[in-house]
């Protein structure tokens, strides 16, 4: 299993191989989130809640753009 920090190496690879846009990238995962708190929230999504939640935490992070 991969550590935190290769988890988010993997997950900033991941995010800019999008070339989108950071603001399109943002809008985007406030729409998953809107639909995940909409059917069920944690209790359905709690996982995909909390790669969301590290997915803003990494393009939070300085330099990330």
């Amino acid at each position: 299993m991969a550590s935190e920090e290769d988890a988010d190496i993997i997950l900033r690879e991941a995010l800019a191989a999008l070339e989108m846009p950071r603001a399109g990238v943002l809008r985007w995962l406030a729409h998953l989130e809107r639909f995940c708190h909409r059917h069920g929230g944690a209790r359905h999504y709690g996982e995909c809640l909390d790669l969301l939640a590290r997915m803003h935490r990494v393009l939070d992070e300085p330099g990330q753009s």
